[in-house]
């Protein structure tokens, strides 16, 4: 919900500067461009903010020990009663797992 009122507040901002810069017209295209942008945005940030982080994609042959660590952790009993723990503190306190919110409390998970 907060990004989608931030997509449509930038939207909204863009469309100002364009209409400032080139009247209706101008407002007009800057709309066209947000579209494209937001809908770009949409489809391709799966795969857009790991190619800029240089990620890799890893397997038991390439990284055994950290395919291990991740199966391991994935199928440890408690990883389900700790997400579900994160999960509610994180909406207890009004935010997400990352939110600055959480990493004041002190919280470590």
């Amino acid at each position: 919900m907060r990004s989608g009122m931030l997509l449509a507040a930038l939207t909204a901002l863009f469309m100002a500067m364009g209409y400032m810069i080139g009247g209706p017209d101008g407002m007009l295209i800057a709309l066209i461009i947000a579209i494209a942008m937001n809908l770009f945005s949409y489809w391709k940030s799966d795969s857009l903010v790991p190619s800029m982080h240089g990620a890799q994609e890893v397997n038991d042959r390439t990284a055994p020990e950290f395919v291990g660590l991740v199966r391991e952790l994935a199928t440890h009993p408690s990883t389900e009663n700790r997400i579900a723990a994160l999960e509610e503190i994180a909406a207890s306190m009004g935010g997400g797992v990352g939110s600055p919110r959480l990493r004041r409390s002190g919280w470590r998970g």
